[in-house]
């Protein structure tokens, strides 16, 4: 809260303190529910900025400031505060144990029971690619992605090429086990080893992979390398925000919803606002288990319709 903005709830504060008495915890309980903080970082601010009005001079002692925040309500083992932040009315975030940088993410084959997510190839792939992604004739697919549509065979083949060269983005092929053919690609980008952070992107499958267990298993599988295997601690995706299907899907896999970044990128000539998303490490465990349950054999039946919806299942195992 900015307090300069709101003088009417200072002069409320005021009228609670004597400027020739050093404030009690009931005082400073009586200012913070006046300003309407909730943090015990607030609190101190709240004390701080009392201080200042009044030209009282508020006890620097961090039993005192301790004192207070329990006079709130607020223990102080439970904060995120610790001595030196209290001192200088900081709150902190929470203290990430152990944490050490992760190792970028490889070329490694990632196999499931409905699909095989493995490096991307121009020899074994491009083919199967482009006959996939031609079943879409009026090009939506590519209506939103930085890439495409390609003219001919020989023009994604180059794609194709320039994108498995690349580290990052780390380009993946999605091949379908029934048949063995690709039929989707994703790729591992924007990778930040140093604070556990990554982003899932360059998602398109072509019209039969799309909505369909081979797809979200493909999801899967990324997801868990980058939890599991990799250790990360934060999975983005990124669209633009007026791309509805990329947004269904970003909730539907378990996603949460962050905001939008205004005017963040022009391409193809045009201007996107970006819709933010992310699944972090606390997340992971939820998410993973609800994504397991619906790829399991027993949630279809023999025709392979799903027996139970995604959401259906979170919503149950939240319940």
């Amino acid at each position: 809260m900015n307090l300069a903005r709101a003088p009417g709830r200072t002069a409320r504060v005021n009228c609670e303190l004597d400027a020739y008495q050093r404030p009690t915890c009931f005082h400073a309980r009586r200012a913070v529910v006046a300003l309407g903080f909730a943090k015990a970082g607030a609190v101190l601010s709240a004390l701080e900025h009392l201080s200042g009005v009044r030209g009282t001079k508020i006890g620097s002692s961090l039993e005192w400031q301790q004192q207070c925040i329990v006079g709130f309500g607020l223990p102080v083992e439970e904060t995120t505060v610790d001595a030196a932040s209290i001192a200088q009315a900081q709150p902190i975030g929470s203290t990430v144990h152990g944490w050490a940088s992760r190792p970028r993410p490889e070329r490694v084959t990632l196999r499931g029971n409905y699909c095989r997510v493995e490096p991307l190839d121009p020899t074994r792939h491009h083919r199967d690619l482009y006959a996939a992604y031609s079943e879409d004739t009026g090009g939506r697919i590519w209506t939103y992605m930085l890439a495409g549509p390609f003219k001919d065979a020989t023009a994604y083949q180059r794609h194709v090429i320039e994108s498995s060269a690349s580290d990052d983005p780390l380009h993946f092929a999605v091949v379908e086990v029934a048949c063995g053919r690709a039929c989707g690609t994703l790729a591992l980008m924007r990778a930040d080893p140093e604070n556990g952070v990554i982003e899932v992107g360059h998602v398109a499958f072509s019209s039969r992979g799309q909505r369909t267990r081979l797809s979200t298993e493909a999801q899967y599988l990324l997801m868990e390398y980058v939890f599991d295997y990799l250790g990360y601690r934060r999975y983005e995706w990124k669209c633009d925000c007026l791309n509805a299907p990329s947004r269904c899907t970003a909730h539907r896999l378990g996603f949460q919803f962050e905001g939008v970044f205004r005017q963040a990128m022009v391409y193809k000539g045009r201007n996107r606002d970006t819709a933010w998303f992310s699944i972090i490490d606390t997340d992971w465990p939820a998410v993973q288990a609800a994504l397991k349950s619906w790829l399991s054999p027993e949630n279809f039946d023999t025709s392979g319709t799903q027996r139970r919806t995604l959401a259906a299942i979170r919503n149950f195992s939240v319940s």
